[in-house]
């Protein structure tokens, strides 16, 4: 007597079993790569009152409500992976160590990681740079556009056959405008309105000029009025409809 296969009572089993099972091709899926700081993370500012780092719920962050976005566009399976990480930086190094000291917060080798664990990647949104702006790394708006090409330029380039045959489409996400707050000042985010601006304005030029998908969030994301850096609620949702006007449109 036969066994009667149930998906239902083995849910955790890969899909290339499943449709062994059933006999019934694999599921292809558009696969995201979102790589970026804290507002990738979904940083939840209501910690703030209580001296600990709270992330907002999967349903309320740009990633998910981005994908689903996604989802209803194309009616295909879409999987935005979420790889965002508190006071990473575009830089190579973040020596005072801006994550508590759990962990580096610089870019590299994480992204490559990333890459490499999720390929094959269809595109990659890079959120990076807003960080660096941060007295203590010293660095200067062109330094940060400099830092985020070599990201650029390292996503570019990552080709990993057959698994990664091209390529990832590239899309870069602009800083929001950040606001100084008592928080800015004890993050060391000095002028901090005026050199977001700066790096907007001169990450969204260089992008232009090297012909690389530029999402400008500067004036159209909000941030939150307790710390005046990350993207509140209504900020997240704004974002995700803006990353999704740039890729459908590509």
């Amino acid at each position: 007597q036969s066994l009667r296969f149930e998906a239902a009572w083995y849910p955790n089993l890969t899909t290339s079993v499943r449709a062994a099972a059933f006999m019934e091709p694999p599921i292809t899926c558009m696969t995201l790569l979102a790589f970026g700081d804290s507002n990738t993370w979904g940083y939840d500012v209501q910690g703030l009152k209580q001296g600990r780092h709270l992330r907002l719920s999967r349903s309320e962050r740009w990633t998910h409500q981005l994908e689903l976005l996604l989802q209803r566009h194309y009616r295909h399976p879409v999987a935005v992976i979420e790889a965002g990480l508190n006071g990473r930086t575009a830089s190579a190094a973040d020596p005072p160590g801006s994550a508590s000291g759990a962990c580096s917060c610089a870019p590299q080798p994480a992204l490559s990681v990333a890459l490499n664990s999720h390929k094959p990647v269809d595109i990659v949104l890079l959120a990076l740079g807003a960080n660096d702006l941060q007295r203590h790394l010293f660095t200067s708006i062109d330094k940060i556009v400099t830092q985020v090409d070599n990201l650029c330029q390292d996503i570019e380039s990552f080709q990993d056959p057959p698994n990664q045959l091209q390529a990832p489409l590239l899309v870069v996400i602009g800083p929001p405008r950040m606001n100084p707050t008592q928080w800015t000042s004890a993050w060391g985010f000095d002028d901090i309105g005026i050199r977001s601006e700066q790096l907007n304005a001169t990450l969204k030029t260089h992008c232009e000029t090297k012909d690389i998908l530029y999402v400008d969030c500067f004036d159209r994301t909000e941030v939150t009025v307790e710390d005046g850096v990350h993207l509140s609620c209504q900020g997240h949702i704004q974002l995700s409809r803006l990353v999704f006007g740039a890729i459908v449109a590509t």
